[in-house]
């Protein structure tokens, strides 16, 4: 009987295994039948990047065992790491870097980490699971020059950025292409937790300005997120409203002050 034959989505009877079978099913396929441990789907996904996006850390052991290869890419580029960072299975990431340490700063189509990944999605349990590593990269940037600290401000998860920062808090002052820092992309998105975690570092800088010569002050208020602009009004470490800022900033800083009179 041919058990190894594919669906209409070129998905053999393991991709069943994984998805709905029990272990002791896909065991059976791996090694009774040798069915391709490594088979690709009409997505180019593989069984052990299911497993790991689905959150299985048994069947993805099954599958490193059996020869899977934890480094294989689908059209994205991105790898089974990738998969489990993205949708925060912590368990799976313990299970994969013990087959392979040297994947945890694989770079998919956009130079996406699986620590931008985790970053990004707010999963606090993965980054502290990646940052166990002392071979992670955390000033690693993607194609827009993006650290993983920018991506946690844009999308205000506060705790993502607390233990970030507190491996290393240069992080904080690390600017993308456009030249925004952590703190630009927080004041921005109007998260206000998340623009609080990074002014509690004194590291931080509040007078960065971006390409465009906007401080994070004239992105909060441009926004019109007030409660944004008294965090950084507060921030007394020398932040100079008056100093000319290039393009047009100073006079939208100084309609503002005058709304308030």
């Amino acid at each position: 009987m041919k058990v190894n034959l594919p669906d209409e989505n070129n998905q053999t009877p393991v991709f069943y295994a994984i998805r709905h079978g029990h272990i002791r099913s896909l065991r059976a396929l791996l090694t009774d039948y040798r069915i391709d441990v490594n088979w690709r789907d009409r997505t180019d996904t593989t069984p052990i990047s299911l497993a790991a996006a689905l959150g299985f850390a048994n069947k993805v052991g099954v599958l490193c065992t059996s020869g899977a290869d934890i480094g294989i890419q689908d059209q994205e580029e991105q790898i089974s790491l990738h998969h489990a960072a993205r949708f925060g299975h912590h368990l799976v990431i313990r299970v994969l870097l013990s087959y392979g340490i040297d994947i945890i700063n694989s770079n998919d189509h956009f130079g996406d980490t699986p620590l931008h990944h985790a970053a990004r999605n707010g999963r606090i349990l993965v980054t502290r699971e990646l940052l166990k590593r002392p071979t992670l990269y955390l000033h690693g940037a993607n194609k827009k020059g993006e650290t993983p600290l920018h991506l946690a401000a844009r999308f205000g998860h506060h705790l993502i950025i607390s233990v970030l920062l507190l491996h290393d808090r240069t992080l904080a002052n690390v600017k993308n292409h456009n030249e925004d820092t952590a703190l630009h992309e927080a004041a921005s998105s109007g998260h206000t937790s998340a623009v609080y975690e990074l002014l509690r570092y004194e590291t931080t800088s509040i007078n960065e300005e971006n390409s465009a010569g906007a401080k994070p002050l004239h992105l909060a208020i441009l926004h019109h997120h007030l409660g944004i602009v008294q965090l950084l009004l507060n921030k007394r470490s020398g932040y100079n409203l008056h100093r000319s800022p290039s393009r047009g900033w100073k006079l939208l800083g100084h309609f503002f002050l005058v709304s308030q009179v």
